[in-house]
């Protein structure tokens, strides 16, 4: 008759070297792997046995199906987390802890802030009740607040209107000016260049031989102008001497008429009068 009796399980993490080698399919190599690593881990769960390359990772599965294996939890550690993990996390906990003390804060100071405006809003809503009762007609104290909501919206709207129309009529300017400035630039180098040309033709007529004939013969011109002047004042000159002289000669005929009718036989005078002409320029 076959017997039914079954080892007792080898908890990975408190049993030695000999209890390991009990497991028929561990050996003297594979049970020093695994107390080196149970040293260094602390507590081997299965995970931690299959990540090792020392030792095949199905075997540990086929182990457990049979029940010749267990993890168990070694004294004094936890085997979920080491002592580092734990502090990590109380660290973050802590973190935790503080910034939703804050956001509790601010939304404490933020709830204090609407309680102070919602005062602020009721009195000022009782005030208005007060004084649309007293002058007109009563108005809701909602409908209130809307009409102004409304005029509010409508006076934002056409602010945000006007600084539309002023920034496009500032970009309309900025381009108006920049096409004036192009145009000045254009026209700038237009009279530059007519200068420089000017300047230039300038140079070459002050060179040219032609020119200078040119300048000698309004020199001349300017020359026999002035000497036209003086010859006209000549004339001028001789002709008021030959009416002095007409003058004379009348004058000496008539004293010549009346001394022969006062002496009888007397001779004829002749009064011979010396003109002084100005020689005229040729």
């Amino acid at each position: 008759m076959a017997s039914n009796y079954q080892s007792p399980q080898i908890d990975m993490n408190t049993a030695s070297k000999e209890d390991l080698l009990e497991i028929s399919e561990i050996g003297e190599k594979w049970a020093g792997t695994i107390i080196g690593l149970r040293e260094e881990k602390g507590t081997l769960t299965i995970e931690d046995l299959k990540m090792t390359s020392k030792i095949p990772s199905t075997i540990w599965d086929y182990l457990i199906e049979k029940g010749k294996i267990m993890f168990g939890e070694k004294k004094g550690v936890l085997r979920s987390m080491t002592l580092e993990k734990a502090m990590t996390e109380i660290k973050h906990l802590q973190a935790e802890i503080t910034r939703q003390s804050k956001h509790i804060a601010t939304q404490d100071l933020k709830i204090t802030q609407y309680k102070r405006a919602l005062i602020t809003i009721q009195e000022q809503l009782t005030c208005t009740t007060y004084k649309t009762k007293t002058t007109t007609q009563y108005v809701p104290d909602e409908e209130v607040e809307r009409n102004k909501v409304t005029t509010q919206h409508d006076h934002d709207e056409k602010e945000r209107n006007k600084v539309r129309e002023m920034e496009c009529e500032m970009k309309e300017l900025r381009s108006r000016l920049l096409e004036q400035e192009k145009t000045w630039m254009n026209r700038l180098q237009q009279v530059e260049k007519k200068l420089k040309q000017a300047e230039m033709t300038n140079s070459k007529s002050h060179c040219d031989p032609e020119h200078q004939k040119i300048l000698k013969l309004e020199s001349r011109i300017k020359k026999l102008e002035e000497d036209n002047k003086e010859t006209k004042l000549a004339l001028q000159e001789v002709l008021s001497l030959l009416k002095d002289q007409n003058k004379i000669h009348s004058m000496s005929r008539s004293l010549s008429t009346e001394r022969s009718r006062s002496l009888p036989g007397s001779s004829d005078i002749h009064v011979h009068v010396p003109l002084n002409f100005k020689r005229l320029r040729t």
